[in-house]
């Protein structure tokens, strides 16, 4: 096991945040919004998109955001949207399978701006980006959020190496309206990491709390069916 030297300092990690995430399992998230106005489609012949709900309106294409034909991207699933709970921010989690690779998960957030959705910024995303770029491969994404955010004494090194079998990273779930809880997952590492992360009004994302697992928990949280 990659981090079996880790353990001393993960206790002392989780109890200087009072972290009490448990695990928290993924489900397949409703089309429409909490608040009954949005619909994502999404199906043959039908492109990635939101509309109104009961209407043809598109507010949002996601064809270049999301895997779909137009940008010919590997996933044999359809991107799972996370509402938030007032139905002003969505995140879209979705994986692409590759030759030799568990996959590479990815998330992609839009909010809902002046009565316009837009594209908003990840923890990931430099304040230079401003659109979706699905054919970026980031290959450290635990890594990264674990520089960003966490204490060095904190985790294991092996999370700092880009992992080549499988990079993770997905919205679970919203707890307001501006604050989400991130799962990073390394396979190479066999280790992943809770970020619930809030969000303010220039983008930037702040810590809340987070908590670093490793090993059968970690693989469990990633896999929760197996």
């Amino acid at each position: 096991m990659h981090l079996k030297h880790a353990s001393a300092v993960l206790p002392l990690f989780c109890a200087s945040f009072s972290v009490a995430f448990g695990t928290i399992t993924v489900h397949a998230q409703e089309r429409i919004s909490p608040d009954k106005q949005w619909e994502y489609q999404c199906s043959d012949g039908v492109p990635p998109q939101i509309v109104k709900t009961g209407t043809k309106e598109v507010v949002l294409d996601l064809s270049d955001a999301l895997p779909s034909e137009r940008n010919g991207l590997n996933t044999n699933e359809e991107a799972e949207p996370v509402w938030a709970p007032d139905s002003k921010r969505v995140a879209f989690n979705y994986i692409l399978h590759e030759h030799r690779s568990n996959g590479l998960g990815m998330t992609v957030l839009f909010e809902l701006l002046n009565n316009k959705w837009v594209f908003s910024r990840s923890p990931l995303d430099s304040k230079e980006v401003e659109a979706p770029d699905p054919n970026y491969s980031n290959r450290d994404q635990l890594a990264q959020l674990a520089k960003k955010y966490l204490p060095k004494n904190s985790y294991n090194r092996a999370i700092l190496q880009s992992p080549s079998t499988g990079d993770f990273l997905k919205v679970v779930r919203w707890t307001d309206s501006n604050t989400a809880v991130f799962w990073a997952y390394s396979s190479d590492a066999n280790a992943g990491a809770w970020f619930e992360l809030k969000i303010d009004p220039e983008g930037n994302w702040k810590l809340v709390k987070a908590k670093v697992v490793s090993g059968k928990a970690a693989e469990k949280q990633q896999d929760p069916d197996s």
